[in-house]
């Protein structure tokens, strides 16, 4: 299935940020090893990257490894991230199977700066909605939203209006995939992580993207040893 997960870190304020985007490269088919391959991938035109999980192929013939990187070359023109996932929504539409969607969840997170410099998050996907930790419900078209700067950064969790200017020192995180042992894991291991951090005997963990590889890793390790299906595996990542 994939872990795919992004971390928008504010730090001083809205536009002094780190953006880390990491998940796994294992494919399974029907719930046995099909390949290793990456899922993560940098928009070098933009400030941005964007990964999948779920639906690990557009057409029977071909993987998203192989398709998205020729979708990203094809796009260079493109100026902004928003007009980036348009794009990918459209192209995503005229080219992916549309039994395969009907049968499958796929979904894929595009996360960058905006001109301005303030991040956006941008998730497509063809699933309607969630039982658990499971998804459920398969469209055979994708659709897009904005999930930060339009929704998530600008209210509180009492629902209560919040400007961007006045975030900083906060953490969000977007994550899809089998979430069975996300939710549990991440928050806390991030709390630990960041405190081992700050001490010099563990230099190399001063850097976003190390400490979410340790995360990721740590994960990935339990399927490896402990599940049935061992659907989760191997790194990659893009810092941005």
């Amino acid at each position: 299935m994939t872990i795919l997960a992004n971390e928008i870190r504010i730090n001083q304020s809205i536009t002094d940020v780190t953006l880390i985007q990491v998940a796994d490269r294992r494919i399974t088919c029907k719930g046995k090893f099909d390949s290793n391959r990456r899922k993560v991938f940098e928009i070098p035109y933009l400030k941005a990257s964007v990964g999948y999980f779920g639906l690990a192929q557009p057409t029977a013939k071909e993987y998203f490894s192989s398709w998205l990187p020729n979708v990203i070359r094809n796009g260079h023109t493109i100026k902004t991230v928003n007009e980036f996932s348009q794009y990918l929504a459209d192209t995503l539409n005229k080219n992916v199977t549309k039994s395969l969607l009907k049968t499958n969840p796929s979904g894929f997170h595009i996360c960058g700066l905006a001109d301005d410099g303030i991040p956006e998050f941008y998730f497509i996907r063809n699933i309607e909605g969630r039982e658990g930790p499971y998804y459920k419900g398969f469209k055979d078209t994708y659709f897009c939203s904005e999930d930060f700067r339009t929704r998530d950064a600008i209210a509180t969790g009492d629902g209560s209006q919040r400007s961007l200017d006045s975030l900083q020192h906060s953490i969000f995180w977007y994550v899809n995939g089998d979430l069975r042992s996300f939710w549990a894991f991440w928050l806390p291991a991030t709390e630990f992580i960041d405190s081992i951090s700050v001490n010099p005997e563990f230099p190399s963990l001063k850097s976003d993207l190390e400490r979410a590889k340790w995360k990721l890793k740590v994960i990935a390790q339990l399927y490896d040893k402990y599940a049935k299906q061992k659907i989760v595996w191997a790194l990659l990542m893009v810092l941005k």
